[in-house]
């Protein structure tokens, strides 16, 4: 029952997202949403940026449970924003809020999971230094968050698809080239 009641607490939290800022969201907003009582929301939660940090991680469990193989810059960075994609308006609103860290925290490390498994992928037979290796992730994984953060001081686009896609292809090659250079 209580893995039942948070997930129907996050569904009321990411429908009120979708509508209003975040600083406008009140527990009481929450809990008439789900039918639940204060008690019971705070039971699992000490408020609603509580909430939202345990959204983020959840999202990042499931990540590093679906992740296997990133085999293309492509697939690592739509995966990576796949969450801010299908919930636009939900982080557009936590990006304009006062929670502004927890989302691009969680947008740094969802992309540092996916470009880890990218470059991992990338290197096969030919091994990187540990600090080369490390580096090349922090610096891809900051461009994409870097990149999902100016997409959403813009307002996010609704093409953002295709932006990736084209950045992406432009990119091509980068990692194969980072990592000869690395043997040099």
């Amino acid at each position: 029952m209580s893995h039942l009641t948070e997930q129907a607490i996050q569904i009321a939290i990411m429908q009120l997202l979708a509508e209003q800022p975040l600083d406008k969201i009140t527990v009481r907003e929450i809990t008439t949403r789900c039918g639940i009582s204060r008690n019971t929301f705070y039971y699992h939660y000490h408020d609603v940026y509580d909430l939202l940090e345990n959204l983020f991680a959840i999202e990042e469990e499931r990540m590093l449970a679906d992740v296997r193989d990133v085999s293309t810059m492509r697939q690592g960075f739509m995966e990576a924003s796949r969450f801010a994609i299908d919930n636009r308006k939900a982080i557009y609103h936590i990006y304009n809020s006062v929670s502004r860290d927890t989302l691009t925290n969680y947008l740094y490390r969802s992309a540092s999971i996916y470009m880890t498994r990218y470059v991992k992928g990338q290197c096969g037979e030919e091994l990187l230094s540990e600090q080369d290796f490390e580096d090349l992730v922090f610096l891809l994984a900051s461009m994409m968050e870097g990149a999902i953060i100016n997409i959403l001081r813009e307002g996010l686009p609704r093409d953002v698809e295709s932006l990736i896609d084209n950045g992406t292809r432009l990119l091509d090659g980068m990692v194969k080239l980072a990592i000869e250079n690395s043997r040099s």
